[in-house]
């Protein structure tokens, strides 16, 4: 209702509609390119036929082309898109830094989103689209219906409820801080347009029911299907089972905020219990920072992504 709220206030507002190339209408793949990086575009097809796309940063003007260079694999979460780890641009978002450093970097897409909305043979406007199923490995993410799709009038609806001097700015923030919780300090206003454009990317409804339901049911266990019937049906008990965390076998490094409601630090320490081998649970040095903190903060190469480098170079 807050996304919904935000969109009828702001089309009150009376404005032209220009068509140029601002970061807000760009790509991705066009982001990284108008700064100067060059940008692959790779497609996976998955087993029942959905077809995800992956963005690549191969090299930069600061590590030039070389051959076996270390790879780093960046996923996005809920709503979002491989757009979060640049959009703040070269020298502060995480995609550059770590092409600047050497790395050979991978942006995925998860299906549903921007990136990820094609399949061999179905069409988005299909119901079948929507309802997905992901197995990898016994994991397992099912979904049915779209959420918070981006598009060129969202884009457009943002750039002019948000940007600078818009009488709606403060709502925007309002919006997000409901959400993410409070902290207008390290909130980036200039940026604030370009952020909302991209986000959200679009989600499939039952994906954000399985979130909810690791809140209210079982933190690290399967989608709960509406009957117990159901349930056996797909994984031949009434109650779905649990993720084997503890066959996770990668060093984890977990990373935290104080006022992040999405990722309370609660549930940070009870995961850092379950998991084998988390090598450290970082706090971020600021008590105000929130959920999106972590991608746009004004100070987030200091507050996040030093800490991220730092981390990385420990551990080549």
């Amino acid at each position: 209702m807050i996304w919904l709220s935000l969109l009828t206030l702001s089309c009150l507002l009376i404005t032209g509609i220009t068509a140029d190339l601002k970061d807000e209408n760009l790509t991705t793949p066009q982001l990284i390119e108008k700064y100067g990086y060059p940008a692959e575009i790779h497609t996976v097809d998955t087993e029942d036929g959905y077809i995800l796309q992956m963005h690549r940063i191969p090299y930069s003007s600061k590590s030039p082309k070389a051959d076996n260079k270390s790879v780093v694999f960046l996923q996005h979460g809920l709503f979002a898109s491989s757009a979060d780890w640049i959009i703040l641009g070269p020298g502060v978002s995480l995609g550059y830094l770590l092409a600047d450093a050497g790395y050979d970097v991978w942006m995925g897409n998860a299906r549903g989103n921007t990136y990820s909305r094609n399949h061999l043979t179905l069409s988005t406007s299909s119901v079948k689209f929507w309802d997905f199923r992901i197995v990898v490995g016994g994991l397992e993410w099912l979904g049915v219906g779209e959420l918070f799709a981006s598009n060129a009038f969202t884009t457009w609806v943002m750039d002019l409820a948000c940007k600078d001097g818009s009488i709606t700015q403060g709502m925007c923030m309002n919006a997000m801080f409901a959400f993410i919780g409070y902290d207008p300090v390290e909130v980036n206003k200039t940026m604030l347009p370009v952020i909302l454009a991209h986000t959200p990317a679009g989600a499939s409804t039952k994906s954000v029911l399985h979130y909810a339901q690791e809140i209210s049911t079982i933190p690290h266990g399967f989608y709960q299907w509406n009957y117990y019937v159901t349930n056996f049906v797909h994984y031949g008990s009434f109650y779905p089972p649990e993720y084997d965390l503890k066959s996770i076998g990668t060093p984890i490094t977990l990373m935290y905020c104080d006022n992040d409601p999405l990722g309370d630090p609660t549930d940070v320490f009870e995961l850092s219990g379950v998991l084998p081998n988390v090598k450290e649970v970082y706090e971020v040095a600021l008590k105000t920072c929130n959920h999106q903190d972590f991608l746009w903060a004004k100070d987030v190469k200091f507050l996040v992504n030093d800490k991220v480098m730092r981390t990385l170079r420990a551990n080549k």
